[in-house]
């Protein structure tokens, strides 16, 4: 676990409620962008192409990104503890806490895996 990038997600979703005034749902890869752990990327695939998946969310650091292939764009959570516990998802209800087991278990898509790059924007 690392206690200050979980801080760091907990206050942005704090501070950043909307992303320029509207909803964040379909805007994950901004989201994970503006978190400062993905390049601005459109869509999952790109993520994919960055680095091998991971299959085992149990082995996700804090911040990694857990990917889904929904159609037409994919789909991206980000680990907020670490350990494929507790994530961050732009849903149309708004940024949400939920657990990836449940996100797994309720995703219209296919869990691919999970990928860590840290930028600093």
């Amino acid at each position: 676990m690392n206690p200050d990038l979980s801080a760091h997600i907990i206050q942005f979703v704090a501070d950043n409620p909307l992303l320029d005034g509207r909803s964040w749902h379909g805007w994950d890869g901004t989201l994970a962008y503006r978190l400062g752990l993905a390049p601005a990327v459109p869509k999952v695939s790109d993520y994919a192409d960055l680095e091998p998946l991971n299959p085992d969310p149990r082995t996700a650091p804090a911040g990694a990104l857990h990917h889904f292939d929904v159609a037409p764009y994919g789909h991206t959570v980000i680990d907020v503890y670490g350990g494929g516990g507790t994530v961050l998802e732009a849903t149309s209800a708004g940024l949400q806490y939920r657990f990836l087991a449940e996100v797994i278990r309720t995703s219209r898509g296919v869990y691919l895996g999970w990928t860590y790059h840290r930028e600093e924007n």
